[in-house]
Protein backbone atom coordinates (compact mmCIF):
# COMPACT_ATOMS: atom_id res chain seq x y z
CA UNK A 1 0.00 0.00 0.00
CA UNK A 2 1.04 3.49 -0.05
CA UNK A 3 2.40 5.59 2.25
CA UNK A 4 0.55 8.02 4.28
CA UNK A 5 2.86 11.33 3.41
CA UNK A 6 5.89 12.18 1.41
CA UNK A 7 8.59 12.80 4.21
CA UNK A 8 11.11 14.74 4.07
CA UNK A 9 13.56 11.79 3.48
CA UNK A 10 12.23 10.50 0.64
CA UNK A 11 11.87 14.36 -0.34
CA UNK A 12 16.04 14.74 -0.49
CA UNK A 13 16.26 11.11 -1.56
CA UNK A 14 14.52 11.42 -4.69
CA UNK A 15 15.31 14.74 -5.44
CA UNK A 16 18.63 13.79 -7.53
CA UNK A 17 16.91 11.60 -9.50
CA UNK A 18 13.74 13.55 -10.78
CA UNK A 19 16.77 16.43 -11.54
CA UNK A 20 18.49 14.10 -13.78
CA UNK A 21 14.91 12.28 -15.37
CA UNK A 22 13.22 15.19 -16.11
CA UNK A 23 15.75 17.35 -17.92
CA UNK A 24 17.39 19.07 -14.79
CA UNK A 25 16.13 21.64 -11.69
CA UNK A 26 13.44 23.48 -13.53
CA UNK A 27 9.43 23.18 -12.78
CA UNK A 28 7.88 20.18 -14.79
CA UNK A 29 4.74 22.79 -16.10
CA UNK A 30 6.81 25.80 -17.12
CA UNK A 31 10.28 24.47 -17.25
CA UNK A 32 11.33 27.86 -15.73
CA UNK A 33 13.63 27.51 -12.86
CA UNK A 34 13.40 27.91 -8.81
CA UNK A 35 14.12 30.84 -7.30
CA UNK A 36 14.36 30.59 -3.52
CA UNK A 37 13.04 33.64 -1.51
CA UNK A 38 13.19 34.55 1.70
CA UNK A 39 10.22 33.04 2.02
CA UNK A 40 11.74 29.32 1.20
CA UNK A 41 12.16 26.85 -1.15
CA UNK A 42 9.39 27.73 -3.93
CA UNK A 43 9.88 23.63 -5.48
CA UNK A 44 6.76 21.51 -5.05
CA UNK A 45 6.78 17.85 -5.62
CA UNK A 46 4.13 17.63 -7.07
CA UNK A 47 1.84 13.92 -7.23
CA UNK A 48 1.12 13.90 -11.19
CA UNK A 49 -1.94 11.56 -10.64
CA UNK A 50 -3.17 14.07 -7.39
CA UNK A 51 -3.29 11.16 -5.21
CA UNK A 52 -1.12 12.76 -2.35
CA UNK A 53 -0.73 8.86 -0.92
CA UNK A 54 0.81 7.70 -4.04
CA UNK A 55 4.63 8.26 -3.46
CA UNK A 56 6.33 6.08 -5.87
CA UNK A 57 8.98 8.52 -7.96
CA UNK A 58 7.40 7.39 -11.34
CA UNK A 59 4.22 9.55 -9.51
CA UNK A 60 6.61 12.50 -8.82
CA UNK A 61 7.51 15.68 -10.54
CA UNK A 62 9.28 19.38 -9.28
CA UNK A 63 7.24 21.89 -9.77
CA UNK A 64 6.58 25.92 -8.59
CA UNK A 65 3.43 25.79 -6.00
CA UNK A 66 1.60 28.29 -8.36
CA UNK A 67 1.52 25.77 -10.83
CA UNK A 68 0.89 22.90 -8.15
CA UNK A 69 -1.78 25.09 -7.42
CA UNK A 70 -2.91 25.89 -11.23
CA UNK A 71 -3.50 22.51 -12.04
CA UNK A 72 -5.72 21.68 -9.75
CA UNK A 73 -8.18 23.49 -12.81
CA UNK A 74 -5.78 23.46 -15.70
CA UNK A 75 -7.45 20.59 -17.75
CA UNK A 76 -4.44 20.68 -19.90
CA UNK A 77 -1.65 20.41 -17.39
CA UNK A 78 -4.01 17.41 -15.84
CA UNK A 79 -3.42 15.96 -19.62
CA UNK A 80 0.45 16.94 -19.62
CA UNK A 81 0.39 15.56 -15.72
CA UNK A 82 -1.29 12.26 -17.20
CA UNK A 83 1.00 11.79 -20.21
CA UNK A 84 4.07 12.06 -17.98
CA UNK A 85 3.00 9.58 -15.86
CA UNK A 86 2.63 6.89 -18.23
CA UNK A 87 5.83 7.61 -19.61
CA UNK A 88 7.76 7.41 -16.60
CA UNK A 89 5.79 4.18 -15.37
CA UNK A 90 6.86 2.70 -18.82
CA UNK A 91 10.49 4.10 -18.37
CA UNK A 92 10.61 2.20 -15.22
CA UNK A 93 9.89 -0.99 -16.81
CA UNK A 94 12.52 -0.78 -19.29
CA UNK A 95 16.41 -2.18 -18.40
CA UNK A 96 19.24 0.95 -18.98
CA UNK A 97 20.43 0.89 -22.21
CA UNK A 98 23.76 3.08 -23.95
CA UNK A 99 22.44 5.17 -27.39
CA UNK A 100 23.51 7.80 -25.63
CA UNK A 101 20.10 8.51 -23.22
CA UNK A 102 19.96 6.66 -20.14
CA UNK A 103 16.58 5.02 -19.05
CA UNK A 104 15.71 4.90 -15.18
CA UNK A 105 15.05 1.27 -13.84
CA UNK A 106 13.02 2.41 -10.50
CA UNK A 107 13.30 -0.31 -8.04
CA UNK A 108 10.16 -0.46 -6.00
CA UNK A 109 10.00 -1.47 -2.25
CA UNK A 110 6.75 -3.46 -2.86
CA UNK A 111 4.10 -0.86 -1.47
CA UNK A 112 2.44 -1.39 -4.75
CA UNK A 113 2.00 -5.36 -5.10
CA UNK A 114 -2.02 -4.83 -4.22
CA UNK A 115 -2.20 -2.25 -7.01
CA UNK A 116 -4.59 -3.74 -9.86
CA UNK A 117 -4.68 -0.49 -11.81
CA UNK A 118 -2.17 1.78 -13.25
CA UNK A 119 -2.94 5.20 -11.68
CA UNK A 120 -3.18 6.41 -15.94
CA UNK A 121 -5.90 3.53 -16.45
CA UNK A 122 -7.45 4.43 -13.12
CA UNK A 123 -7.81 8.13 -14.62
CA UNK A 124 -9.19 6.93 -17.66
CA UNK A 125 -11.47 5.11 -16.36
CA UNK A 126 -12.66 8.03 -14.45
CA UNK A 127 -12.89 10.60 -17.21
CA UNK A 128 -14.76 8.45 -19.34
CA UNK A 129 -17.44 8.02 -16.93
CA UNK A 130 -17.58 11.58 -16.40
CA UNK A 131 -17.71 12.04 -20.24
CA UNK A 132 -20.17 9.04 -20.58
CA UNK A 133 -22.64 10.29 -17.62
CA UNK A 134 -22.63 13.72 -19.10
CA UNK A 135 -22.84 12.94 -22.58
CA UNK A 136 -25.92 10.51 -21.79
CA UNK A 137 -27.38 12.94 -19.05
CA UNK A 138 -26.76 16.21 -21.27
CA UNK A 139 -26.69 15.46 -24.43
CA UNK A 140 -26.06 18.37 -27.44
CA UNK A 141 -29.03 20.95 -27.33
CA UNK A 142 -30.38 19.89 -23.84
CA UNK A 143 -32.11 21.71 -21.68
CA UNK A 144 -32.00 19.86 -18.50
CA UNK A 145 -29.98 19.97 -15.57
CA UNK A 146 -28.73 17.50 -12.61
CA UNK A 147 -27.78 18.49 -9.28
CA UNK A 148 -24.13 18.44 -8.72
CA UNK A 149 -23.68 16.63 -5.89
CA UNK A 150 -25.94 13.90 -6.88
CA UNK A 151 -24.07 13.71 -10.50
CA UNK A 152 -20.91 13.28 -8.25
CA UNK A 153 -22.18 10.72 -5.78
CA UNK A 154 -23.64 8.58 -8.91
CA UNK A 155 -20.36 9.10 -10.96
CA UNK A 156 -18.31 7.77 -8.04
CA UNK A 157 -20.36 4.92 -7.77
CA UNK A 158 -20.30 3.65 -11.27
CA UNK A 159 -15.99 4.35 -10.53
CA UNK A 160 -16.00 1.84 -7.41
CA UNK A 161 -18.00 -0.62 -9.19
CA UNK A 162 -15.43 -0.66 -12.48
CA UNK A 163 -12.24 -0.29 -10.19
CA UNK A 164 -12.76 -2.83 -7.86
CA UNK A 165 -13.13 -0.04 -5.05
CA UNK A 166 -10.13 2.21 -5.66
CA UNK A 167 -12.17 5.08 -6.76
CA UNK A 168 -12.52 7.84 -4.83
CA UNK A 169 -14.85 10.57 -4.50
CA UNK A 170 -12.27 13.21 -4.79
CA UNK A 171 -10.98 12.02 -8.07
CA UNK A 172 -14.33 12.06 -9.62
CA UNK A 173 -14.64 15.66 -8.29
CA UNK A 174 -11.52 16.91 -10.19
CA UNK A 175 -12.83 14.78 -13.28
CA UNK A 176 -16.25 16.77 -13.11
CA UNK A 177 -14.29 19.80 -12.60
CA UNK A 178 -12.66 19.56 -15.56
CA UNK A 179 -15.59 18.61 -17.63
CA UNK A 180 -17.39 21.59 -16.38
CA UNK A 181 -14.48 23.96 -16.75
CA UNK A 182 -14.68 27.40 -19.11
CA UNK A 183 -13.66 25.37 -22.17
CA UNK A 184 -15.51 22.43 -21.49
CA UNK A 185 -19.11 21.56 -23.43
CA UNK A 186 -21.08 21.49 -19.42
CA UNK A 187 -21.08 24.11 -16.81
CA UNK A 188 -21.86 23.90 -13.06
CA UNK A 189 -23.80 27.02 -11.52
CA UNK A 190 -25.39 28.12 -8.46
CA UNK A 191 -29.46 28.08 -8.58
CA UNK A 192 -31.83 29.25 -5.79
CA UNK A 193 -29.96 29.28 -2.34
CA UNK A 194 -26.82 27.60 -3.20
CA UNK A 195 -27.43 24.48 -5.15
CA UNK A 196 -24.80 23.55 -7.49
CA UNK A 197 -26.71 22.34 -10.75
CA UNK A 198 -24.97 21.20 -14.12
CA UNK A 199 -26.48 21.69 -17.55
CA UNK A 200 -25.12 21.64 -20.91
CA UNK A 201 -23.40 24.92 -21.84
CA UNK A 202 -25.59 27.76 -24.29
CA UNK A 203 -23.99 27.93 -27.68
CA UNK A 204 -23.46 31.51 -28.74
Amino acid sequence: MYQKELTTNKKAKYYPTLVQRDGGDVCFYDKQPFVDSIEGMQRNFDHLNNDPFDNRIENLVLCHAECNQKKKWNFDMQLLAHEKLKENVASASVPLSGNGRERFSITHTGDDEDEELTEGQMNLTINKLVRSTLDEKLPENSQDKFSYSKMLKAITYLVIEQTKGRGSESAVRRSLDAFCSITAPWEDYKEGKGNRVIRRRKQN
